[in-house]
């Protein structure tokens, strides 16, 4: 089916549902696929970050636990992960670990395209737009040009994707953006210019969801969306 079409009837349940326009979090089903899922719109996602410290062949992923390791991981473009700054429950991969033929994804689940990112930052706009254009769809609902222009400029965001903000850790060792940001890695392929990997992400303060794109030494998280 069209993804307009579904995106469209989903804004439709969350409007006839009593207080569904206004308030954040009723836009997320949990448990829908089994304990520790959520929906939002068609897609079913893991509620939380993997949190993996072996490849699905049941080889350990090696563990940088200080800058140096970390730092040579990337350098010998090996895997490895690490915890995220300050947070032990939070395991930050290296694209390294995320390429690597021995596979860190479990079966059942991948990294979100960016086809099915764009959805999301479609379905969020139009939610956090149906207020202002007094619940008429068809005005909330972005053409290209205007959803291009002012999706990103949004402050009231009231709908967004649950996250935790754990930031990211650069190839160097140092850590940037803990308690501000969510970043996590995109099945995509790399760049062909530079090498880099698409990474999708959210800031805490205005919540708005967009594709960067991150170094392959980088530390980033990954949030799985199901097959």
């Amino acid at each position: 089916m069209n993804h307009a079409i579904m995106l469209l009837g989903f804004c439709v349940i969350l409007i006839m549902s009593p207080g569904c326009e206004s308030e954040s979090g009723n836009h997320i089903i949990k448990d829908i696929a089994g304990k520790n899922t959520f929906a939002i719109g068609e897609q079913v996602w893991h509620d939380s970050f993997l949190d993996v410290d072996r490849f699905v062949n049941g080889e350990s992923i090696p563990h940088a636990k200080n800058d140096k390791e970390w730092r040579k991981a990337g350098e010998m473009k090996q895997p490895a992960w690490c915890y995220s700054e300050g947070d032990s429950q939070c395991k930050l991969y290296n694209w390294y670990a995320v390429s690597d033929s021995r596979g860190l994804i479990p079966k059942g689940w991948h990294l979100p395209t960016y086809e099915e990112i764009h959805y999301l930052k479609i379905l969020f706009y139009t939610l956090n737009h149906l207020e202002m254009s007094n619940g008429d769809i068809a005005k909330a609902y972005p053409t290209a040009a205007r959803y291009e222009r002012a999706y990103e400029k949004d402050v009231n965001v009231l709908y967004s994707l649950p996250f935790a903000y754990h930031g990211q850790r650069f190839g160097s060792g140092a850590y940037k953006g803990s308690q501000a940001i969510a970043v996590c890695w995109t099945g995509e392929s790399p760049d062909t210019s530079r090498g880099y990997i698409p990474v999708f992400a959210q800031l805490k303060e205005q919540k708005q969801l967009y594709t960067v794109a991150a170094h392959p030494s980088n530390g980033i998280a990954i949030r799985l969306i199901k097959d």
